[in-house]
């Protein structure tokens, strides 16, 4: 959908519910883990091509399993795999639902900056006019947009 404007609200009780449905999404995943930066770097270095050959080796395994080793309990490595489908399938949603939250957010704050500089430059305009307690609002915040362009240069007359 085109952005335009977001006219939109959210109702506290909305808001209750959405939190208490991603609460009970995760009470549904208490396997989830947290990897160390240095765990995540190693693990992205395989990528796509351990995925593709995951899943090429298990269809073997179903095909050919004289080649799975006695010591070994594939079915492990098949659950494994079964997980790791279902919890794609989970990642997919959350990173749309993301994706649009993150974006909406960017409008949003976008939005309300445009209505706030109106505001501001509101009330510099009332400073300039001198009009009674503008200048403290000013003040406060042209903080926010510190100058930082370039000093002009003096003219030297000759």
């Amino acid at each position: 959908m085109p952005y335009e404007n977001i006219n939109a609200t959210l109702s506290d009780a909305d808001l209750l519910d959405i939190c208490n449905l991603i609460d009970q999404s995760k009470l549904k995943l208490p396997f989830l883990i947290n990897l160390t930066m240095k765990e995540r770097k190693k693990y992205a270095r395989q990528g796509a091509k351990i995925k593709a050959f995951n899943k090429k080796t298990l269809v073997y395994t179903q095909q050919n399993p004289q080649y799975i080793p006695n010591y070994m309990n594939i079915n492990d490595a098949y659950a494994d795999q079964e997980l790791y489908d279902k919890l794609k399938t989970i990642k997919q949603r959350i990173d749309i639902l993301s994706d649009g939250l993150q974006s909406t957010l960017l409008a949003l704050q976008n939005e309300v900056y445009a209505s706030t500089r109106v505001v501001y430059r509101s009330v510099e305009n009332a400073t300039k006019q001198n009009v009674p307690g503008s200048t403290e609002i000013y003040n406060d915040l042209k903080q926010h947009f510190p100058r930082t362009g370039k000093k002009k240069k003096k003219v030297i007359e000759e």
